[in-house]
């Protein structure tokens, strides 16, 4: 990979220039869970270029929580029959936000980077790992995920929780691993070698230090099917994040 990048100028205009139109056009459905609101249906959303992502993260779109068994109100959509005044006396954490994008894979790997990428110092995919890298490598404001396919579509779910995250055992996981990342945005853009995806992971919280927990599973699969084409949904990730000072 090349050396150190530019200026933070030269970094904005790779984001919002050629580099974004490298990958097929990312479209992807995103549901929000806000667990202390009264939960209401929300439709998918697609969220398209730099612009609208500023605006969505300025409190410019409004999207409700997620519904779902066990998700009625006052109560926690994960926790089914378990109030939220009752998780905050037992110190349980709650889950704030969810949301799903299809990551185009490149290159054995992606990175999830602070969606202002003026404070990343080094931006993906300056100094990536080489191929013997671990699953989880972090720099300042940056981490580098390594895939188990050279190029595929994997599925990224984002949970956001108010405390330390539950252990997930929805999955056979076949990797997994935590680490830490600050956000001064308050969200987190998903790049590859050919450039960020149109939608960002929305976190909130500007300037938090979130602790992240990635789990990865179908790793075996898309090792073998990315060798004869280019597998959709087979390699799936869940991200937990939560405040690191919790």
């Amino acid at each position: 990979m090349s050396a150190a990048s530019g200026s933070g100028a030269e970094r904005s205009s790779r984001r919002n220039g050629s580099s974004r139109s490298a990958p097929d056009a990312v479209r992807s459905a995103s549901v929000w869970a806000m667990a202390l609101a009264k939960p209401v249906c929300s439709s998918p959303m697609t969220v398209g270029g730099a612009k609208a992502r500023s605006t969505a993260r300025d409190g410019g779109s409004a999207i409700g929580p997620l519904c779902g068994a066990g998700s009625v109100a006052g109560h926690s959509p994960f926790t089914p029959g378990v109030s939220l005044e009752l998780a905050k006396e037992k110190q349980v954490a709650v889950l704030v936000r969810q949301q799903s994008i299809e990551v185009p894979v490149d290159f054995f790997g992606f990175c999830l980077q602070d969606g202002d990428d003026t404070q990343v110092p080094i931006p993906y995919p300056d100094d990536s790992p080489d191929d013997d890298a671990a699953f989880l490598t972090a720099f300042e404001g940056r981490v580098d995920v390594r895939s188990a396919g050279h190029t595929h579509r994997a599925l990224l779910t984002a949970e956001v929780w108010d405390g330390a995250a539950p252990a997930d055992h929805r999955e056979r996981w076949e990797a997994q691993g935590e680490t830490e990342i600050r956000s001064t945005s308050g969200a987190l853009a998903v790049w590859v070698v050919g450039g960020a995806t149109e939608e960002d992971l929305e976190l909130g919280s500007p300037g938090t230090l979130w602790k992240l927990r990635l789990y990865c599973t179908g790793r075996e699969e898309v090792a073998r099917l990315s060798q004869e084409g280019v597998p959709h949904g087979v390699e799936r990730y869940v991200a937990q994040f939560w405040p690191a000072s919790t």
